[in-house]
């Protein structure tokens, strides 16, 4: 069986205690790439999990890297957009927390509409 390709965009506290300590656990999953706006952070962290690929935008992580799938756990304000271009690049979502606030109330059509249209999952 193939090993599913995550990547991860967003390196704070959710990220480096929950979601790649979780991940490299995982038999049948590799993480190949990881992209935070801090630099320093983005090369300690990478380091610390031994992730090869790493960006310091989120925009050529979607252009470069061959991931399956993408957890999103940057600041709530940035999730739509980034989510949307995720969806766009033909990849799956893991939204870590709410979508963005301003579309609590219209969060199940905005999500059902995007993922229908790439033909992606969205997961919150």
């Amino acid at each position: 069986m193939d090993k599913i390709k995550v990547a991860v965009i967003g390196l704070g506290g959710i990220s480096t205690t929950c979601s790649l300590p979780n991940l490299i656990k995982i038999n049948n999953v590799t993480v190949t790439a990881v992209a935070d706006i801090n630099k320093n952070r983005l090369n300690t962290i990478a380091d610390k999990f031994n992730i090869p690929e790493r960006y310091t935008r989120y925009e050529d992580l979607l252009e470069k890297n061959d991931s399956d799938a993408i957890i999103v756990a940057t600041p709530t304000a940035t999730h739509k957009e980034i989510t949307i271009a995720i969806l766009q690049a033909k990849k799956d979502v893991l939204v870590e927390k709410a979508s963005c606030e301003e579309l609590m109330t219209k969060q199940t059509n905005c999500r059902s509409s995007k993922a229908r249209t790439s033909g992606k999952l969205w997961l919150e």
